[in-house]
This record gives C-alpha cells, sequence and structure tokens, in this order.
C-alpha cells in the first residue's frame, strides 16, 4: 500500500509539472509583446511653430517659428491589433517666445505649454523605451521623429495627427490662453 501511494503521489506530481508547464508556455508567448508601453524624453529649444508668419517670426520648414520650447515628453503607445498601435504624446513644460504666435508680431515672453498629440502607427517592431534617449539631442526633432524613434525607426504614420495643445500667457486671447488644435 504504502509503494502505490509512493508511485501515486509520484505520478501526479510528474503529471503536473508538464501540465503546468505546457499551460505557461503560451502565456509566456503573449507576455513578450506588451499591450501598453510608455517612454519618456525631454528636449531643450524645441521649435515651436504657429500657422501665423510676421516680423518676429522665423522661417523654418516646418512653418513659421514662434518659441523655444523646455518640454518632457511621455509617449504612451497601446497595441490597437497585431502591428498597429495608438501613439500619444503628452507634452508638459515651458516656452520662451520670439513672437506672437497670433499676430507674428515680435513678442518676448515665456509661459507654461501642456498639450497631446496622437498618430496611429504600424510597425512589425515592438514599441520599447529602450529606443528613447533621457533628452533628444536636436532641438528640431520632430513629434513625429520622437514616435518613430519609439519603433527604433521602423513606424509608419497610417492615422490621426490629431493635437491640442494650450500655451499661457499670450497677449491678446482670452485669458492668456493660446491653443492650437488639429
Amino acid at each position: 500500500m504504502n509503494k502505490l501511494l509512493k508511485r501515486g503521489l509520484l505520478a501526479a506530481t510528474t503529471l503536473a509539472v508538464p501540465a503546468s508547464a505546457l499551460l505557461a508556455m503560451p502565456l509566456a508567448a503573449h507576455a513578450s509583446v506588451p499591450s501598453t508601453v510608455k517612454a519618456v524624453t525631454y528636449t531643450q529649444d524645441h521649435v515651436d511653430t504657429t500657422s501665423v508668419s510676421g516680423p518676429g517670426t522665423i522661417n523654418t520648414t516646418d512653418g513659421p517659428q514662434w518659441a523655444y520650447d523646455k518640454l518632457t515628453f511621455t509617449l504612451t503607445g497601446v497595441k490597437d491589433s497585431a502591428d498597429t498601435w495608438s501613439v500619444t504624446v503628452a507634452a508638459k513644460g515651458f516656452y520662451e517666445a520670439v513672437a506672437n504666435p497670433v499676430t507674428g508680431a515680435t513678442w518676448e515672453g515665456y509661459g507654461s505649454v501642456n498639450g497631446w498629440l496622437n498618430y496611429e502607427v504600424q510597425s512589425t517592431t515592438v514599441p520599447s523605451a529602450k529606443y528613447i534617449p533621457a533628452g533628444e539631442q536636436n532641438p528640431a526633432t520632430s513629434q513625429t521623429e520622437i514616435v518613430n524613434q519609439l519603433f527604433n525607426g521602423h513606424a509608419s504614420i497610417i492615422g490621426g495627427g490629431h493635437y491640442d495643445y494650450q500655451y499661457s500667457g499670450i497677449p491678446g486671447e482670452a485669458h492668456g490662453i493660446y491653443t492650437q488644435v488639429g
């Protein structure tokens, strides 16, 4: 009887290990691709543009520049499907103006920046915070380029592009708040 009991426990233990290992294998495969990825980077003297040109703005390939920003970008990628991600770039920081973004007139001022930009991204590369530098070396690096960094340079923007930014302390705006929305 003692031998049967020992064999039964041994058999149960032997069967339990392979069964749990088999059950864990599919979970481990799915766990390797996260459903949400977050990364943070900082930029100083980031070029900020407006749609209004004037004597105070600086001509750039992305439009009339009105300010230099110091921003922390928090990127959040949420998996939509196999190779598609919704990526939101939240920006928070300060601007130093060289022009009024509403009139294009020369104006020196500063204030806070709060906003976000969202893209739909397709990539076979899984996004990772390890691809994002702690600080962007080039102040002209666009947010689109930063999103591409999240995918190690293998991102295709397939939709989105919606944004909403608010700037405080802008003369001539209601409550001093200038909003860029698109």
